[in-house]
């Protein structure tokens, strides 16, 4: 009787044995593979094709080892996690490969999971870049991790210093001094005729002689106690004309009086709930920090009202402590209202800019803003992948929230492909770009459609969207990519001898490419034209385009006239014609057609007095 591995499980149990689960009964991870002792290892056996592999690998031929084959995919979702589905391949890929993409100063690429990490180091900035120090990781031992920073003059190039601030253990290669305060605290900047160079101060009597940010102690110029609160410790406050800190004569609310955990700062902000929250006190010189969660679909709303004291302000942080919000308005009882771009914590920071204690009651709501399923793509790391399929139309339906920012990306592009984007179903201000591969950012309609007949550069294309003036709302945004385009008068009308006939003169024309820019274009102007006859050439703003007038043979033509350019695009030919000459237009342009969103467009007027 053949025993099953439940079964197999509880007999072992039963008589006391602690069965061994191996991957032959659970499969190993995506990328790693179940070795003859039966655990989880990636593939290490040499191979020198893909016939020394099993079926689901391919031999790695420069590092000669076997790696499971990409899976094929229709969609992102039945891609593992960290990997997207690639359409125009039809396999699955991680998001960001850097064998592909490569890795910043100071990562290594890991030919593995195709992800940069932090490159590993010696203590002592081994193997480190400059500008990079070797940080120890804790139960490693020496070894460690390169990280941005210097520790002493040794980490920076020969030009820059390290500057390390106060509290800090790393400090940051800066330029030679511009001013005092670019040197450490102790030394002034002596500047020459080509360079400058950070120098000791002389012994001091009194602050007057040392910097404006140092004070005079034990005849040496040296760093105060203290530029901001966050030097001093809890209960005290720091007088910024001085640099000292100082008791304060203030009994702070129950945030402050924490003695563990005083809400002085960023780093000790206290965590709060959407509410009402009243009788709150600053004290002179200080600040109240608080952190509350929002989700980036929700629209937060702060209502302040000052019940003692005067001039209170109120700064919002995302959790890297770039500033989102500020309000710094004198009234007592103020609203400030905002849209988190992404979900997570933000911080408050209350701060007087009096020497008054003040009494605050400040109250948090919140609404919903509904957003689109593609959250969260608020960033260009984090976009959507989008397909943009030949001749097959998809229509994303979108939502857009106050200061949300969408990005979409359509990945692996070509060059002679085009591409269409239009906006519809929505009365909104949309703002919106399309980011070539080379990081151009180009403006695009909303109110029409936007179409590249031909992208001329191949790679990953981006979108971003956003919605003015804090609005919310919904629109729909169609992609497709076009094919192959050719111009339909490539090679026609290009000398006078075949210039367009007059009958077709006017009205709106177009320059085709060529393999330098763009092709001339001929036009015959109607015969027997006599009197004062003026043209006018309406050309694309976009494009750089000259309008001239020629005469005579065909087979030898002569300039004639130049055309005046008008700041609004159009170009303006005026001329006594002769009833017994023959006249042509020639247009043309000197730009470079590598990158062909638009045709240049011109269209032409002619009158006759």
């Amino acid at each position: 009787m053949k025993l099953t591995l439940p079964i197999l499980t509880l007999l072992m149990l039963a008589f006391g044995c602690k069965p061994t689960i191996t991957c032959e009964d659970v499969p190993c991870p995506f990328g790693q593979f179940c070795s003859d002792e039966g655990t989880c290892v990636f593939k290490i056996e040499q191979c020198e094709d893909d016939t020394d592999c099993e079926e689901t690998e391919v031999c790695d031929l420069e590092n000669k080892i076997c790696s499971v084959a990409q899976l094929p995919c229709t969609d992102t979702f039945a891609c593992p996690i960290s990997q997207n589905c690639n359409t125009l391949t039809g396999f699955c890929e991680p998001e960001s490969i850097c064998s592909r993409d490569g890795c910043s100063v100071g990562q290594t690429c890991n030919p593995t999971t195709e992800v940069c990490t932090a490159t590993r180091c010696l203590e002592g900035r081994s193997d480190c870049p400059i500008r990079f120090t070797c940080s120890p990781r804790l139960g490693s031992g020496s070894e460690g991790v390169c990280e941005k920073g210097c520790l002493g003059e040794g980490d920076c190039p020969q030009e820059e210093f390290c500057l390390i601030v106060q509290n800090n253990e790393k400090g940051r290669c800066i330029p030679s001094c511009v001013q005092d305060r670019d040197c450490p605290f102790g030394s002034r900047c002596v500047r020459s005729n080509s360079s400058s160079i950070c120098e000791k101060e002389n012994p001091c009597i009194n602050d007057a002689e040392c910097r404006s940010d140092e004070i005079c102690s034990s005849q040496r110029c040296t760093q105060p106690p203290c530029f901001s609160n966050i030097d001093c410790e809890p209960y005290q406050f720091c007088e910024r004309s001085t640099g000292t800190c100082s008791d304060l004569d203030c009994d702070d609310d129950i945030y402050g009086n924490n003695p563990n955990l005083p809400n002085f700062s960023f780093d000790n902000a206290a965590q709060l709930e959407e509410g009402d929250y009243r009788n709150l006190r600053l004290c002179p010189g200080s600040q109240d920090w608080f952190k509350v969660r929002f989700r980036s679909t929700d629209i937060v709303q702060l209502g302040l009202n000052v019940q003692s004291g005067t001039g209170l302000g109120i700064r919002v942080y995302d959790d890297l402590g770039g500033l989102i919000a500020e309000d710094a308005r004198l009234e007592k009882t103020r609203i400030l209202e905002f849209a988190p771009s992404k979900s997570g914590d933000f911080y408050f920071e209350f701060l007087s800019a009096s020497g008054q204690t003040l009494i605050y009651d400040f109250e948090i709501q919140t609404r919903f803003c509904r957003n689109d399923i593609y959250e969260e793509n608020d960033s260009i790391e984090s976009a959507k992948n989008i397909p943009a399929l030949i001749n097959a139309p998809i229509t994303l339906p979108l939502h857009g929230c106050p200061d949300d920012v969408d990005w979409f990306a359509f990945r692996n592009l070509e060059a002679n492909k085009g591409l269409s984007l239009v906006f519809s179903e929505t009365n909104l201000n949309i703002i919106a770009s399309l980011i070539t591969p080379d990081r151009k950012e180009i403006a695009l309609p909303t109110d029409r459609p936007f179409r590249a007949l031909k992208l001329g550069l191949g790679g990953d294309y981006f979108v971003k969207i956003s919605l003015a003036n804090q609005s919310s709302g919904s629109f729909n945004l169609t992609i497709e990519s076009k094919v192959e385009w050719e111009c339909p008068d490539a090679g026609e009308n290009t000398t006078a001898l075949d210039a367009l006939d007059s009958n077709a003169l006017i009205g709106s024309h177009h320059l085709c490419p060529n393999d330098l820019g763009f092709e001339s274009d001929w036009l015959r102007l109607p015969d027997n034209l006599s009197g004062l006859v003026e043209i006018e050439v309406q050309t694309a703003a976009s494009y750089n385009m000259d309008v001239l007038l020629w005469s005579g043979d065909a087979s030898n033509p002569v300039l004639h006239r130049r055309s005046i350019s008008l700041e609004d695009g159009r170009r303006i030919l005026q001329f006594q014609a002769d009833s017994v000459q023959s006249y042509y237009l020639r247009v043309s342009s000197d730009e470079v057609a590598d990158s062909l969103f638009t045709l240049p467009l011109y269209s032409i007027r002619l009158v006759q007095e």
